[in-house]
């Protein structure tokens, strides 16, 4: 009997997508489970680039007058 037969089968579920672009198995059960944390996490996600967005053009803004 080959070691492969006892592992479990890969996640599917609302999140299974995320095992194909490299989630490990344990993170998309949590978020089959808790699917409140990856809307949790988008949200921050967009926060950070949105607050980066802004930045970036403050910090040119200095460096052109001084």
């Amino acid at each position: 009997m080959s070691q492969k037969a006892n592992l479990p089968s890969p996640p599917g579920g609302q999140f299974g997508f995320m095992s194909k672009i490299g989630a490990t198995d344990e993170a998309v059960r949590t978020l089959n489970d808790q699917p409140y944390l990856f809307t949790i996490l988008v949200v921050v996600l967009v926060s950070l680039i949105l607050e980066l967005q802004e930045q970036s053009p403050r910090q040119l803004d200095k460096g052109l007058l001084s």
